[in-house]
């Protein structure tokens, strides 16, 4: 039997073409409230007093809340950045421990495991207590300026 070769056409890609009639005045709805900001910000200013711009400066006056937002902050921050001092210290002399302790040259290998034993389990509770928390809660948090009883 011989091979026949049958030629398939490509077929060509179909192209849609995109209709403009969603967006025929889109441009002149923006353009109109555009026109209408402009205008209502013109009024705005035109007819306000001094005494009217200094009642809305007094309600929207916030420099007395903001210096109690940041004693709050730095209430609510300070024993997480006391924590991280002491970590800190602590890593530091873990690790001055360590290499003392790691030192092969004319020790026994089971001394050492003693000794690693030993550092382990008092490293553990330092850093328990380094971790500690508990006797920092003297901060009283608020919400929308109701506090917050414990």
């Amino acid at each position: 039997m011989a091979k026949t070769k049958t030629k398939t056409k490509s077929q060509a890609p179909v192209r849609t073409k995109r209709s403009n009639a969603n967006y025929k005045h889109h441009h002149y709805y923006l353009a109109a409230i555009l026109a209408a900001v402009i205008l209502l910000e013109f009024v705005a200013f035109q007819f306000t007093t001094t005494e009217d711009w200094s009642r809305a400066l007094a309600v929207l006056d916030m420099t007395g809340e903001v210096e109690y937002t940041m004693e709050s902050l730095q209430l609510a921050f300070t024993p997480m950045a006391e924590t991280f001092v002491a970590v800190d210290e602590f890593v530091i002399a873990a690790s001055d421990e360590t290499v003392a302790m790691l030192d092969l040259s004319d020790a026994e290998p089971l001394r050492v495991v003693n000794d690693i034993d030993r550092f382990l389990t008092v490293a553990s509770v330092e850093m328990e207590k380094v971790l500690d928390l508990s006797g920092t809660s003297a901060f009283q948090g608020t919400v929308a300026g109701i506090w917050i009883e414990q």
